[in-house]
């Protein structure tokens, strides 16, 4: 497919399957000019997506890329990354960023002795109800925080055979919950305690995560791969001294705010300053990735009306990239440390499911690594 002559950057895409789609429309919006590389289906992810160029090798595809995107199996997440860090290549990983946090470690410090970029794609991030989320707290919308709930709920995935394997995927925790276990952190603060309990019944698992933040907020996390067709679904309720902030995909309504300036008896209005229409913008994201698909809408701090959240965060990790020469430019809002944290706590969970006990931790602090 032939690229414009003014791009933005030069991508490799390493991988082809479902998650790669909303990658490489990100990507085609943006005006970036990609190689798709893949053990197999990037001749057909090219053609469906009316983009990119196929590479017959991964040397091929990254030799003057800009940035790799890699969104192979979490499994070889490590291996991929690590040969592209080793030969100085800007890396951004889909999440989680490995299998376990000592490979991560693993990959920072091959980022850092190559003097390379390494990222991880915690897309829900960008989507606008949580973007409105973290905006509301931390402008003090509803107070401090004490007590937050997340749930998200999908089919188990069954379009490749990776994911029935435990130590593959790492299960629910790892591959489903593993963004609103980055979620609470950003929103609560840095965790120090786990508790978790874990379910399974054939494929379908459900696990439910208690997590304590250093700031005395609670996040109770649930989690669920249930039965063939039902549908995906998220959900949080995050309440502060000051009010409550709610959200359901299911029934298409806007991010609500609740607090004492907005309740006229026991009926909350709705905040239009913080207002995001969340709607199923493209099916084919939310079959593929298990995010709640999202509009963007016109009150979104960094998503433009109709931008993809993957566009989104493409746009800020590519920026990074290009070294930051618009005045203004702001880093990425998720770090290479943020990606550790989520395994971290996710290991604990897996831990905590294990034994029976709660699993203490030591914060991470947030680093500014990128």
């Amino acid at each position: 497919m032939t690229q414009p002559k003014d791009t933005v950057a030069k991508v490799a895409l390493v991988g082809a399957g479902m998650i790669a789609r909303p990658h490489l429309r990100g990507l085609k919006n943006l005006g970036a000019q990609v190689k798709v590389y893949a053990l197999e289906g990037a001749q057909d992810l090219v053609a469906e997506v009316g983009w990119g160029q196929v590479a017959g090798s991964l040397e091929e595809a990254v030799a003057d890329a800009d940035l790799v995107d890699i969104v192979t199996p979490t499994p070889t997440h490590h291996d991929v990354a690590l040969r592209c860090l080793q030969s100085g290549k800007n890396v951004v990983v889909e999440k989680p960023l490995a299998r376990t946090a000592a490979e991560a470690l693993e990959l920072k410090e091959a980022a850092t002795s190559n003097n390379a970029h390494l990222f991880v794609a915690h897309v829900v991030r960008f989507f606008p109800a949580y973007v409105a989320l973290h905006q509301a707290v931390e402008q003090g919308r509803i107070g401090q925080v004490a007590v937050a709930r997340f749930t998200r709920t999908g089919a188990y995935p069954t379009w490749a055979p990776w994911f029935a394997d435990a130590e593959a995927s790492g299960g629910v925790i790892f591959d489903l919950m593993v963004h609103d276990i980055d979620i609470a952190r950003w929103v609560c603060g840095e965790v120090t305690r786990v508790h978790a309990t874990l379910v399974r019944h054939d494929d379908q698992q459900i696990a439910q995560l208690v997590l304590n933040h250093d700031g005395g907020a609670l996040s109770y996390i649930r989690g669920a791969w249930g039965a063939p067709g039902i549908p995906f679904t998220t959900t949080f309720n995050v309440s502060g001294d000051a009010g409550v902030l709610r959200f359901d995909s299911a029934a298409g309504t806007d991010f609500l705010l609740h607090n004492a300036s907005y309740l006229e008896g026991t009926r909350a209005k709705r905040d239009t300053s913080l207002g995001q229409k969340c709607a199923d913008r493209e099916g084919t994201d939310q079959k593929s990735t298990g995010h709640a698909s999202a509009a963007a809408s016109d009150t979104a701090a960094d998503t433009a009306a109709g931008t993809s959240p993957y566009q989104s965060e493409l746009a800020e990790f590519l920026g990074a990239v290009s070294g930051g020469q618009e005045p203004g430019r702001k880093k990425p809002r998720i770090t290479v440390d943020d990606g550790i944290a989520a395994l971290q706590i996710a290991e604990a969970a897996t831990q905590s499911v294990a034994t029976g006990q709660p699993v203490f931790l030591q914060a991470t602090p947030k680093g500014a690594q990128s």
